[in-house]
């Protein structure tokens, strides 16, 4: 066991992670205070978060976004990056990413929607099951079928990081297509230990939402504390669901036009989540990308405004004049970037990062079919799960 350990913590934390993931005593010696006293003291973990894309073609590439330290570039372009395309290729075939979370990926059945209705197989074709929660690091997937009472659903995925659940991930879907008619929402659960059975169906009241409330194609849930919160597309309020307490609430966003500006739109932000875990809301207005946090006392302040003028400028072709940026929904990723989507009427779109620590604004490139994917390394060793 000894030389076993000894070789995986030589070969990198990624393989450390690897070699816990298909060994049960090796998941136990993991987590004992020589080695965790060994990843701390430097071998191979970077210093932080690490924030990457993983290229949803063909191709099925994996790369870094932040933070662009040796280190980190080292870890993935050495270790992490060639595993995950290698095991993401056939997948990703099969699925398209809805989501992801603390180091896993929620992928939906391409053939799943027709005409923005789930598609139901007959009983003589043979589909790949409905849903898959995959772990890029280790290879891992879970495979589960569609909720049964829910016939569209808004996923949240949780893990064991978040600390309120005994398994690897928790699964839970929304039925929140019918907000507009004040109902209850609807919630169905499903973990990693329960054999692919979904829980029943849970009923919660949300308060007096305005009618016509929905949630807009794109808007990817932020967990903080264990609060699930969504924008809601039509009102100046987020949706907050207590994933202990099942209860349902709202947080009310700025109104006085001075933190947002009287023209602002929901269609033009999202919400994300600081280093520390507090909630952020991000907008752009025309050029300018502002992001507000969330206080302890649940007010609103104004964290940092960008201009994105000089950078959008050197990358137009002289004769284009339809231009305009998107928001990319990262969910709750803490490490600190927006992603930011310049497009373009005539010639090619661009992926640019914004770093929120320098205000510094890096181009990633023309790539746009990617998911992003975070993972705290530390986070991952301390909650794998000992059988």
């Amino acid at each position: 066991m000894d030389v076993l350990l000894e070789i995986a913590l030589r070969a990198g934390f990624v393989a450390l992670l690897r070699c816990g993931a298909t060994c049960r005593s090796l998941r136990r010696a993991i987590h004992g205070p020589d080695i965790a006293r060994r990843v701390r003291e430097g071998m191979v973990l970077p210093p932080s978060r690490l924030l990457g894309l993983l290229d949803t073609t063909g191709t099925s590439s994996f790369s870094l976004v932040h933070p662009s330290t040796t280190t980190a570039a080292s870890l993935v372009d050495d270790q992490l990056a060639p595993f995950v395309s290698r095991a993401s290729a056939n997948l990703l075939t099969e699925y398209s990413p809805v989501m992801s979370h603390g180091g896993l990926i929620l992928l939906e059945r391409k053939a799943s929607v027709v005409h923005g209705r789930r598609r139901r197989s007959s009983s003589s074709e043979r589909q790949p099951p409905d849903i898959c929660v995959y772990d890029p690091m280790t290879g891992g997937r879970t495979f589960l079928p569609f909720p049964p009472d829910i016939t569209r659903a808004t996923y949240v995925l949780l893990t064991a990081a978040d600390g309120m659940i005994g398994g690897s991930f928790l699964l839970l879907a929304f039925d929140t297509w019918r907000l507009e008619d004040l109902l209850p929402l609807r919630v169905q659960t499903v973990s990693s230990d329960a054999d692919g059975k979904w829980a029943p169906m849970e009923y919660s009241y949300h308060p007096d939402l305005p009618k016509g409330s929905f949630l807009g194609s794109g808007n990817l849930p932020v967990v903080v504390d264990g609060v699930v919160h969504w924008l809601i597309s039509s009102t100046d309020h987020i949706l907050t669901y207590d994933v202990g307490t099942s209860a349902v609430g709202s947080i009310g966003l700025p109104k006085d036009g001075l933190l947002l500006p009287v023209d602002w739109r929901a269609s033009e932000s999202c919400l994300g989540s600081t280093p520390d875990g507090r909630l952020t809301l991000v907008y752009r207005h025309g050029f300018r990308v502002s992001i507000l946090v969330l206080s302890a006392g649940g007010g609103w302040e104004r964290h940092m405004e960008v201009d994105t003028t000089a950078m959008v400028r050197s990358l137009m072709v002289p004769q284009e004049r339809y231009i305009w940026l998107e928001l990319v929904g990262s969910g709750d990723q803490r490490t600190g970037a927006v992603l930011i989507r310049l497009n373009a009427l005539v010639g090619p779109d661009h992926l640019l990062m914004l770093d929120v620590e320098t205000k510094e604004i890096r181009l990633l490139g023309d790539r746009c079919d990617i998911i992003p994917y975070e993972v705290d390394l530390m986070s991952r060793l301390s909650t794998a799960k000992i059988f």
